[in-house]
């Protein structure tokens, strides 16, 4: 249902029978293995009963169901720091628009698969469409912006305690949560999950006021609401374990090379006996070139892969992964990578060569392939600047640490935990002087160093930290020039209001919406910036490369093309 209704929102509905909801309502029924929230397209007598047909609003496709899966109608949707009102009458002429257009996508795209499906010589109809579809896409999203504006929204009470958020991430200690006596309290069980939740933190706030005998300063509801979180966090896991464990002798009997990243082995290698680790699903990097057997597999272990032939087309053209769902298991998401990192970027990280140095891990008897130890840590801080798109103008204008906990700055402090635990746990491991070498080769050093900076404000007691920081101090220095025209924009209040509206939009594209803000770096950088991606030590050649480098970074961005000294 994006744009209107994202994963882990709060849906309040009203139990209603099928004769007493109106074509155009937002529906919540009863799915396999979850509740879903879709939109009422049509619906229809079915001998004593009824049977509707529902879509989302971000599918093409609607669905036929009884009228028994019904639960009720959505009136009311939470997510972060906003509360949408959806019980609007069915007849405002916007809602009665909306359903209308879903209609018609709905007829549209069964008659263009019925004809595509229909004969050996219609399948080229899919090619043009392809095309059509770049361009409609866009259009379609707005129209659907438009068209859900009828819903009214309004912010729920600000979230500027902050400092709690901090004291809870720095009670983590390598050996165990230890919270400090001074820890502010969070008053209701809404705040301390809204604030927690964005940040990944709620487990490890689980491990420090539920495990804990005494008075604990988060309200008895909220616990309870912790646990059931923590609950469902191991159950993600266990499910994900299960899956890595079965497919990794798979891929390699079949000769392909993997590497399963974050999530699970992040939790196996890291956070045991301190809390679970939020995820929602499994990252996989193959080769390119074994995209399709991998899929293959994942399709003997039940999973498909989410979306249809051209959404999936342009995915390949224009993204870095396919996503893969196994329906009615409860198994967590798959997001199967043939690039570690999305194109669009001044990165030269080699694929293929990641995959070569993968170390293996152990995991209940079953050895596992993931990132070498250097390739981790730099690519966790690669992760969260890519992400994290205000830290750098952050650092530039002396923010304090609570300014970066917001989650307009695009952070969450769980992946700060991730660098940390490394760092103090299995620092021994890391040969310093391969990560500076990888630092250079795939030119992130200032992502690394303003990651390892804002490590710095947020755990200024942090050895570990301190020590990585001056063993890279060399390839790790914060720029320290002006900000150019897009930063100072963005450190406004006007910019972060444009970014905290743009991050949410992430997942309703193929790319994210937030980097257009950075477009104009990407294709004209800094001299220096571009004379470092191509290699080039020659400054007399900047008059060429400023004239090549916006065609190269295009063929890049669409998979034609490779950074410099990169296999494709």
């Amino acid at each position: 249902m994006l744009p209107l209704i994202r994963d882990g929102s709060e849906i309040s509905y009203v139990p209603l029978p099928p004769d007493e909801i109106e074509p155009g309502d937002v529906i919540v029924l009863q799915g396999a293995d979850r509740l879903v929230a879709h939109r009422l397209i049509r619906k229809e007598r079915e001998g004593d009963g009824w049977r509707l047909l529902e879509k989302g609003d971000h599918q093409f496709l609607g669905t036929w169901i009884s009228g028994e899966a019904l639960l009720g109608r959505a009136v009311e949707v939470r997510a972060e720091s906003k509360a949408v009102n959806l019980d609007t009458p069915a007849l405002r002429l916007r809602i009665r628009a909306l359903r209308a257009w879903s209609d018609m996508e709905y007829r549209a795209t069964s008659a263009y698969v019925r004809v595509r499906d229909g004969g050996r010589g219609l399948k080229f109809i899919k090619y043009p469409f392809m095309m059509l579809g770049m361009f409609l896409l866009p259009i379609r999203w707005v129209v659907y912006r438009a068209l859900i504006s009828v819903y009214s929204s309004a912010g729920l009470d600000a979230l500027d305690n902050w400092d709690a958020v901090l004291q809870l991430f720095r009670a983590l200690q390598d050996e165990e949560p230890h919270l400090p006596a001074d820890v502010p309290a969070i008053d209701g069980s809404a705040d301390i999950l809204r604030q927690t939740g964005p940040h990944g933190l709620t487990p490890l706030a689980a491990a420090l006021f539920c495990d804990r005998p005494g008075t604990s300063p988060v309200p008895a509801e909220a616990l309870s609401l912790m646990k059931q979180a923590r609950y469902r966090i191991a159950l993600t896991h266990m499910s994900a374990i299960k899956l890595v464990r079965s497919i990794a002798p798979e891929m390699a009997k079949a000769g392909i090379a993997y590497a399963v990243i974050k999530g699970p082995v992040l939790q196996e290698s890291l956070y045991t006996d301190l809390f679970s680790r939020a995820y929602g699903d499994v990252d996989i990097v193959v080769s390119s070139r074994d995209i399709d057997r991998a899929v293959a597999l994942l399709v003997k272990e039940g999973y498909e892969v989410v979306g249809g032939d051209l959404s999936n087309r342009l995915l390949r053209i224009g993204h870095f992964h396919l996503a893969l769902d196994a329906p009615g298991k409860g198994t967590p998401r798959v997001e199967l990578h043939w690039s570690i990192l999305d194109r669009a970027n001044l990165y030269r990280i080699g694929n293929d060569a990641v995959l070569e140095r993968a170390r293996t891990l152990t995991i209940e008897g079953v050895e596992i392939k993931t990132l070498s130890a250097e390739d981790e840590f730099v690519y966790l801080c690669v992760h969260i600047a890519k992400h994290a798109v205000m830290n750098g103008v952050g650092l530039r204008t002396g923010q304090t640490a609570e300014w970066f906990c917001r989650p307009a700055t695009g952070n969450r402090l769980v992946w700060f935990c991730d660098v940390f635990l490394l760092l103090a746990k299995r620092e021994d491991e890391l040969d310093w002087e391969v990560v500076r070498r990888r630092i250079e080769e795939w030119n992130v050093r200032d992502e690394v160093a303003e990651v390892l900076a804002v490590l710095g404000l947020l755990r200024p007691d942090s050895a570990a930290g301190k020590d990585a920081i001056s063993r890279l101090r060399s390839a790790t220095e914060v720029p320290s020039g002006g900000l150019c025209r897009t930063d100072r924009f963005l450190g406004s209040k006007a910019g972060q209001r444009l970014v905290e509206r743009l991050l949410p939009m992430n997942r309703t594209f193929l790319f994210r919406p937030v980097r257009l803000l950075s477009l104009g770096r990407l294709l004209f950088p800094s001299p220096d910036h571009l004379l470092c991606y191509h290699s080039a030590g020659k400054r007399w050649m900047l008059a060429v490369l400023y004239v090549w480098h916006p065609v190269h970074m295009l063929l890049k961005i669409m998979g034609v093309a490779s950074a410099p000294g990169v296999r494709k």
